[in-house]
């Protein structure tokens, strides 16, 4: 998740927040993320992992998209900060190795092979071009056009889901 990389930059230089509520957005994203994986376990034992992945996917989108759009205010780019945790990191991450495997059922270390891969891949390019892309306030727009791809594939993930598998709920 490329956000978390550089939360802090981002609420320095576009946000003006000090050193020290620059460095409390990491804090949020995180506890957004382990509250996000607590519920999602208890929710998930009740409803079928699928139907999470486009409401999170949105829910990242629209978090990144309001912390672009309003960059000025440090209470709510704690908030914000929180909920890109909880959607992204939190939900996202979390489900998409998930609902993979329910794609491959025969082949689920493969996929939990090029699920990993894929990230360590993004973790070593999305620095690379956020550096070529320079100015933090279009890194930002970058991961909300990001966030926007990603729930519409997730939709149409969920859709190809019940398709195979008849059904969304457990």
């Amino acid at each position: 998740d490329n956000v978390s990389q550089m939360l802090t930059q981002y609420g320095q230089e576009i946000g003006h927040m000090a050193q020290g509520a620059a460095h409390s957005l990491v804090s949020w994203y995180s506890l957004g993320s382990i509250i996000c994986v607590l519920l999602t376990a208890v929710l998930g034992k009740k409803i079928s992992e699928i139907q999470f992945v486009p409401v999170y996917t949105l829910g990242a989108f629209v978090s990144i998209l309001l912390m672009w759009l309003f960059p000025s205010s440090a209470f709510l780019m704690g908030i914000l900060a929180f909920l890109v945790g909880f959607f992204a990191a939190g939900g996202v991450m979390q489900l998409a190795l998930t609902v993979m495997a329910d794609f491959f059922p025969a082949g689920k270390g493969t996929v939990t092979g090029f699920f990993y891969t894929a990230g360590s891949i993004a973790s070593f390019t999305i620095p690379l071009f956020i550096g070529w892309i320079g100015n933090m306030r279009n890194v930002m727009l970058f991961d909300v056009v990001i966030a926007l791809i990603g729930f519409i594939d997730t939709t149409l993930i969920a859709i190809r889901y019940k398709k195979l598998f008849g059904k969304l709920g457990k």
